[in-house]
């Protein structure tokens, strides 16, 4: 130390300047329904970075949608505002649990998701007026679904008490663009995930446990009409007719059209082959997608589609809708994996035929899936929310 000349000891300190400002503590609040397992991932990620402190609040214990476990976020403190899943008509009640929740909450920027409900809305727009910061988490694209020039235009009005917004794709930052403009702070990695934690969830050599040949193909997606599972099935029947393929088709979810696609399959001659797996818990689909020879994501209409990342993770090849808002940013066609055009089924049959006969590509696939599997990654996420909150706080 005294050894050191004065350049040297002035350098020294700008250096301490620049560290300070570097590290720079950011309270921070993250609203979402309900904790599940790739909120986990984005909330932890965050306690891990200096520049964050970290609390949540969460609508409910149970998903309205999603069976999942609801976890316990040891790590981050957390506000509950209903003990179960809310019944019809408990807005209201919404509305007053999260104002009471943040205002015990001690985050001066606010994540919000849902930002379409009104008690959000409400929440937010008031937090505005007494001059919090709000950011919007945010993966809608314009190309989700048949948009209305009024519904645009009462969007850009539930979307006026955010500062910014945290997105999940490309196509996502250009319709936050259209409808809100390019002046405000917009970061990416939204719908992104813990890669490790995906990858400790598999098996160790999956090559030796699951050789190729008798891989099967496998879809991960509710039983509802937008994630197209009618061209799928058609398509594996005509996958099968063209290649006198014995690989099977693993269905793992559950939805209102299970009735109708069973008959579907039956009608295809296809029954004997399709497993209809219904809902699993997380760790069920890590390994069920590690032992297949590809993920299937035909949707008609996809924000973004959590569960390639996954597969990626996995070290497993995707053929997927390009639809889905994971083709912006995880998804290289021809490299780690196919895109198709999910309203023509000849471009998935041909995926399917492709990837089921040719050992080779599929390896080379493979390596390049594992290889790419951090851009996904949840460290996409803890960087866009520093930049936000640097970016709206001043």
């Amino acid at each position: 130390m005294y050894g050191r000349s004065l350049r040297e000891l002035r350098h020294a300190g700008k250096s301490a300047e620049m560290e300070l400002e570097v590290l720079r503590l950011y309270r921070v609040t993250f609203v979402w329904e309900n904790f599940g397992p790739t909120h986990d991932d984005r909330l932890s990620a965050c306690t891990g970075d200096p520049n964050l402190e970290v609390d949540a609040i969460q609508f409910a214990t149970q998903d309205a949608v999603y069976e999942w476990s609801s976890s316990e976020l040891r790590s981050v403190p957390t506000q509950t505002i209903f003990r179960e899943r809310p019944v019809r008509g408990s807005n209201f009640l919404l509305l007053l649990g999260l104002l009471k929740a943040l205002s015990r909450s001690p985050g001066k920027v606010v994540f919000f998701c849902h930002y379409e409900r009104w008690p959000v809305f409400c929440a937010a727009l008031l937090r505005r007026m007494l001059c919090g910061k709000n950011i919007l988490m945010f993966d809608s694209k314009f190309d989700d679904y048949q948009r209305s020039i009024w519904r645009e235009l009462l969007k850009r009005v539930y979307l006026a008490p955010y500062h910014g917004a945290i997105v999940g794709s490309h196509r996502s930052e250009k319709y936050y663009a259209f409808l809100c403009g390019t002046k405000k702070p917009v970061g990416l990695g939204y719908d992104t995930i813990s890669s490790q934690r995906v990858r400790d969830m598999g098996v160790k050599d999956p090559l030796r446990q699951f050789p190729i040949q008798s891989r099967p193909f496998i879809c991960v997606a509710r039983l509802v009409e937008k994630k197209n599972h009618i061209t799928l099935l058609r398509a594996y029947a005509e996958w099968r007719a063209l290649t006198g393929g014995g690989r099977r088709l693993r269905l793992i979810g559950s939805g209102p059209l299970e009735k109708r696609l069973r008959l579907l399959a039956y009608e295809l001659g296809i029954s004997d082959y399709v497993d209809f797996e219904g809902f699993l818990q997380i760790e069920d689909v890590c390994l069920a997608i590690q032992s297949s020879l590809c993920l299937i994501l035909p949707s008609t209409e996809e924000q973004f589609g959590f569960v390639v990342t996954e597969a990626l993770a996995l070290g497993i090849p995707v053929v997927v809708s390009s639809n889905a808002g994971a083709c912006d940013v995880v998804v290289e066609n021809g490299i780690n994996g196919w895109v198709i055009d999910p309203n023509n089924p000849r471009t998935l049959v041909k995926a399917m035929c492709r990837i089921h006969e040719s050992p080779d590509e599929w390896r080379r696939m493979s390596i390049e899936a594992s290889a790419g599997g951090s851009k996904g990654d949840v460290q996409h996420f803890v960087s866009s929310v520093v930049y936000l909150c640097k970016a709206v706080s001043g």
